[in-house]
């Protein structure tokens, strides 16, 4: 679940508004 937040993070645009690991959680459950 880490590693998918990470690429996540890492794939967001630059000043695109990341979501908070338990957001990011809730948001794939």
């Amino acid at each position: 679940m880490e590693k998918a937040y990470e690429e996540y993070f890492e794939g967001l645009a630059d000043g695109e508004e990341a979501l908070s690991f338990a957001e990011f959680k809730e948001a794939l459950s």
